[in-house]
């Protein structure tokens, strides 16, 4: 998928969904953020049929001021409601599905600029791709809070379910990643030959490597 600005169908006061996808994909384009942006696709495509993307608004994508008060969050310095310049306003209707994949944990920190999301959405659901047990303290000040407003929390690693769930005081459960291998195969459907590369990036174990 392309991960450039995309027209995307918005939540508005004239509609009325099931179904409401939160998405920074128009505000978040790196490429590592692609397996998540296809899963929302997904959702919004073919399991939910009349769902909707919902965005931040537009001054929160230089998420200056959410920087600011991440900042402050992990320093324990209480911030309220403020948003530090960010633009806030209405979800837009009410929700029978709010759901959420955030790339990463600060990315929470976006739903801070829509006031009423958990109050019209019936169930919220949040599935976090990616959180590792020892960068709680790094990243759990300021999105703590806004985790155990969700009815269900999902997260894409094994060990961090049981250690999430502990520190928050909420039920956490294991749901991992994937991919549809088949859609990305260049060949699919002519009989060639297939060379298999690998490539590792980071920490390899020597023996692994050998």
């Amino acid at each position: 998928m392309s991960i450039s600005k995309s027209e995307v169908r918005l939540a508005d006061t004239n509609s009325i969904s099931r179904t409401g996808v939160f998405t920074m994909r128009n505000s978040a384009s790196q490429v590592s953020r692609s397996p998540g942006y296809e899963f929302e696709d997904l959702i919004v495509n073919e399991l939910e049929p009349g769902a909707v993307f919902i965005q931040p608004p537009e001054v929160a994508a230089c998420q200056l001021g959410l920087r600011a008060k991440r900042w402050l969050k992990h320093r324990n310095i209480p911030t309220g409601d403020f948003n530090f310049g960010a633009q806030t306003r209405s979800m837009g209707h009410d929700l029978d599905l709010f759901f959420t994949a955030p790339a990463f944990p600060a990315d929470l920190l976006a739903l801070t600029t829509l006031h009423d999301w958990r109050k019209r959405s019936r169930v919220a659901v949040c599935y976090l791709q990616e959180l590792w047990i020892y960068e709680f303290d790094k990243q759990l000040p300021g999105v703590a809070d806004i985790l155990r407003q969700f009815d269900h929390v999902f997260v894409g690693l094994y060990h961090t379910a049981e250690a999430l769930s502990k520190r928050l005081g909420i039920k956490v459960e294991y749901m991992p990643l994937g991919i549809d291998a088949e859609m990305w195969n260049p060949y699919r459907g002519v009989p060639k030959p297939r060379d298999i590369d690998v490539c590792a990036i980071g920490n390899m174990d020597p023996v692994t490597h050998d």
